[in-house]
């Protein structure tokens, strides 16, 4: 849509952004739910072989279970037949 609108040059700079936001949300929501995480238990902090190092352990474990989900949800949907576009007309009862 932005290429028809604006040209290839903006549409490029939006998909770029786009793929930094998509980034960035998921780097400071993993931050975050990590040091929650060692916030609320503490004692995680002194396990001796990842020590300080806990909060990048827990925040890579989280990125690579939700890429495990949307990936196995991706080969799920792909075996079902199509559906229904949501924007398709649906037939009204009168």
């Amino acid at each position: 849509m932005a290429r028809e609108n604006f040209g290839p040059r903006v549409a490029q700079v939006a998909a770029v952004a786009l793929l930094i936001d998509y980034t960035v949300t998921v780097a400071v929501q993993t931050a975050a739910g990590s040091a929650a995480i060692v916030s609320a238990f503490p004692q995680l902090a002194n396990i001796p072989v990842i020590g300080s190092n806990i909060l990048v352990f827990i925040s890579v474990v989280a990125v690579l279970i939700m890429c495990f989900i949307n990936l196995r949800g991706i080969r799920e949907a792909a075996g079902r037949s199509r559906s229904r576009p949501t924007c398709s007309p649906s037939p009204s009862r009168r």
